[in-house]
């Protein structure tokens, strides 16, 4: 009996994965949001130590536009940008008096890639979906520290950043020509070489983004997909 249903199940997928595709010269047009918030608040726990209060939160937006050189296969180009702010209050207690500080950071990145993506498509209106892209941001870093409440220090640093990013996703079809998408980065490798007025230093890393903050909300169109 199991055998059985198996292959019904088997058969169904095949017979909906015909129903569902993305044509060979189908046009895509869509993209992409994320924003993720984030408040740590860290109290002490007697007389001496620190309060500490840390909120930040992040907004990307990535639109695409690309060509099915195959069926369930698109490549093409897009569009990033990125903007956060993150704020860090803090208040040390001493046994004679108590000082405070404040960090405010705020980054803004702009840049360009390729992606290519694969689907596959498990029903008349789902399809799973892998991704590939990689391209070049552009970053500005602007800081601004205060201390007891004293003149504030200002800082800016510029700099570029190389990403590569593998995601995963599912994306339901309404229509044959459009696609709500849900998304998820796997792995991400950034590469980057900052300079400042005192310190020049490479930075190399991998994320394995399964969290919510790498959780992305997207919406595609397809010219030409009948």
């Amino acid at each position: 009996m199991k055998k059985v249903l198996l292959g019904l199940l088997v058969f169904q997928l095949v017979t909906f994965t015909a129903n569902a595709q993305i044509q060979k010269g189908s046009v895509l047009l869509g993209g992409s949001i994320n924003f993720a918030n984030s408040n740590n608040d860290q109290q002490r726990t007697s007389d001496l130590g620190s309060d500490r209060n840390t909120t930040s939160n992040e907004f990307s937006f990535d639109p695409k536009i690309g060509v099915a050189l195959e069926n369930n296969w698109v490549i093409g180009a897009m569009v990033i940008f990125k903007t956060g702010k993150s704020i860090m209050d803090a208040t040390t207690y001493s046994s004679t008096n108590s000082s405070k500080e404040k960090l405010t950071n705020e980054q803004n990145a702009f840049g360009v890639g390729l992606f290519a993506r694969k689907y596959f498509p498990f029903g008349d209106k789902f399809s799973a979906f892998g991704e590939l892209n990689s391209g070049s941001l552009w970053n500005k870093n602007s800081s601004i520290y205060e201390y007891n409440n004293g003149t504030p220090a200002e800082s800016e640093n510029k700099y570029t950043e190389y990403q590569t990013n593998l995601l995963a996703g599912i994306a339901y079809f309404p229509k044959n020509w459009m696609a709500i998408e849900l998304s998820t980065n796997l792995v991400t490798f950034t590469s980057s070489n900052q300079e400042t007025n005192t310190i020049d230093y490479s930075n190399n890393s991998f994320d394995f983004g399964l969290n919510t903050s790498a959780i992305s909300l997207g919406v595609s169109s397809f010219l030409n997909n009948k």
